[in-house]
């Protein structure tokens, strides 16, 4: 450790301290300030608001009721010239019905009819189908009522502008004699709106099913936008006639929803109403202004106090940024790595403490990879032994279990196993035949044909070398190797006929190791098959006795050069008499059609 050296106070907390003392006054002041004015300029945004909103629906009203007049002042005139079409007054009839639409530019088309629907009518003549439907309806509405028929508003693109059908009936002798009828220009009414819509304000006029009467936005009109699902309908439809309205809410007119404030205003006698909206942000564009006033005092005093305390700990956060470095770089897992700080305070004396723990650290680990390796290779070792112990009991497949362990790891490897599955399927191959210790010599180095009973014995050595294999937690992995490399794709294995990817895949892989092995190798009463006619043997059998994918993956290893073959019996075996000429060669088919050595 050296000399001891003087240790000195950390000054987070102090730093720390700092930023709220300088920051949360300010900021908490700014935003109680803030808040008190958007209060404020909302209230008197809605009071003016509320103010447009009754001026506008007042000149409406007036607006209506001027036309009311003068088609009740038509309508008398007609009632007290004793009005008949068939009669000589017809022409002064027509003349009253022009003078009315030269003299009033409201009035874009009138016409006078008796009860059976003939009459005189001046003013635009409409190519549109629409405005004679609503002309006709009226007419049947006013020969049944004789009050004011007015009809909804609508758009009419021929003359781009909304109307409206004004409908009255005519009385002679207490009886319904005829309808005087008018289509309204709106055009009166879209000016107040566009006068009213002003310093960000827009004023607007909607029927309460949402039907769009007046917008200074004449696009939205000659489009029908519908503005029935807008929030300013539905409260509209909510209130009660002359009542008022102001509140928050959304607007759709622009295909996305805008946060409004706004007032809606019914106009008193008809279904429609006012709404006279602004959109937040631009009503509270001054609060904006202030905020974005207060961000920057409030930015210059953290900057200042962020500046001072840097200066206080510069000490401070330089060794901690190479002690966070150094962590990072021991965590990936570079135990070399040490931290040099000199600092005379706690960091430095958590350093000096850090750099013993990492040597420790390493020297721990080194110690256990050793360990570990060396119980491997034994581990390795003493299983190699128990598979050349298999082996030695029958000289003509010396080095069997190892040539098969080293076939399956270059199969798994085609098949992109990792390195621990490798490892697996390496102690799967050198251990499959394991249960091989349990078969009698005098049948399993027997060199002639087996007998029903002598198959049946040999057949018993998968599930000997699973059960020996089970009493060992550390092979739970590896005894499927052992139970199930006979097992063959189709179903036609044994010990319990299993089939497709029922059989485990270290399985399926030792399976096309041992059989590949066992064709290549001379025996005493075979010679050895060339690799090649082995191998176009195997894929034969892909899909019956062996899965697909392993002899591909078989194919792989052995075109690539992973997997060589020896050419020569150990020296030590002496030749004998081959078995009988109808014993199959290994690893042929044929030989499940009676009992046979098994390798």
């Amino acid at each position: 450790m050296g000399q001891t050296r003087r240790r000195t106070r950390m000054v987070y907390s102090l730093l720390v301290g700092m930023l709220l003392i300088a920051t949360v006054p300010l900021i908490l002041n700014n935003k109680k300030l803030i808040q008190a004015n958007e209060q404020r300029l909302a209230t008197d945004q809605r009071l003016l608001q509320l103010s447009i909103a009754k001026h506008l629906a007042a000149q409406i009203s007036t607006y209506l009721e001027s036309c009311y007049n003068q088609m009740d002042l038509i309508k008398r005139t007609i009632e007290l010239s004793d009005y008949s079409l068939d009669n000589e007054k017809i022409g002064s009839v027509r003349r009253l019905l022009e003078e009315q639409v030269k003299s009033n530019e409201n009035f874009i088309f009138l016409r006078i009819v008796n009860s059976e629907g003939k009459g005189v009518r001046t003013g635009y003549e409409f190519a549109g189908d629409r405005t004679q439907a609503v002309l006709d309806d009226a007419f049947r509405k006013g020969l049944a009522d004789s009050y004011f028929i007015v009809s909804k508003p609508y758009y009419v693109d021929e003359i781009d502008q909304v109307v409206t059908v004004l409908s009255k009936s005519i009385m002679q002798n207490k009886k319904v004699v005829g309808v005087v009828s008018s289509v309204i220009s709106f055009e009166p009414i879209v000016r107040f709106v566009q006068e009213s819509s002003v310093s960000r304000q827009t004023a607007y006029i909607v029927n309460t099913d949402g039907t769009l009467i007046a917008h200074p936005d004449k696009t939205l009109m000659r489009s029908h936008v519908d503005f029935s699902d807008h929030d300013a309908v539905k409260e509209l439809q909510r209130l009660k006639k002359s009542v008022t309205s102001t509140k928050p809410f959304l607007d759709y007119s622009r295909g996305k929803p805008v946060e409004m404030i706004g007032s809606v205003t019914m106009i008193p006698d008809i279904a429609w109403g006012v709404v006279v909206q602004t959109e937040k942000e631009a009503a509270l564009y001054s609060i904006r202004e202030m905020k974005e006033e207060a961000v920057k005092w409030i930015a210059m005093a953290i900057g200042l106090s962020l500046l001072l305390a840097i200066t206080i700990a510069q000490r401070v956060s330089g060794p901690l940024a190479a002690m966070a470095a150094a962590t990072r770089s021991i965590a990936a897992g570079n135990f070399d790595q040490r931290v040099t700080i000199k600092s005379n305070n706690e960091l430095g004396e958590l350093a000096d403490h850090f750099n013993v723990m990492v040597e420790r650290i390493r020297t721990n680990i080194e110690q256990l990879k050793q360990m570990v390796e060396e119980k491997r290779q034994m581990f390795v070792g003493l299983v190699k032994a128990i598979a050349a112990t298999i082996d030695e009991k029958d000289p003509y497949t010396r080095g069997h279990s190892e040539r098969v362990s080293g076939y399956a790891v270059e199969i798994a490897r085609s098949l992109g196993m990792n390195n621990e599955e490798l490892e697996k399927i390496k102690i799967g191959g050198l251990l499959h035949d394991v249960g091989k210790i349990g078969i009698e010599d005098s049948v399993l180095k027997k060199p002639a044909k087996y007998t029903e009973d002598e198959y049946m014995i040999m057949k018993q050595h998968p599930s000997k070398g699973a059960h020996i294999m089970a009493l060992f937690p550390q092979f739970r992995d590896i005894v499927p190797a052992m139970h199930s490399h006979h097992e063959q794709w189709d179903g036609k294995g044994y010990p319990q006929g299993l089939r497709g990817e029922e059989i485990p895949i270290i399985a399926r892989i030792i399976s096309v190791a041992d059989c590949f092995d066992a064709m290549t190798l001379r025996r005493i009463y075979q010679s050895a098959f060339d690799p090649e006619a082995v191998i176009a043997k195997i894929k034969g059998w892909g899909g019956t006795r062996y899965d697909h994918a392993v002899v591909d993956a078989l194919i792989k290893a052995y075109d690539e050069g992973r997997i060589h073959v020896p050419q020569s019996l150990p020296d030590d075996v002496t030749m004998r008499e081959p078995p009988p000429p109808d014993r199959p060669l290994a690893g042929d088919p044929q030989e499940s059609s009676q009992p046979t050595n098994v390798t």
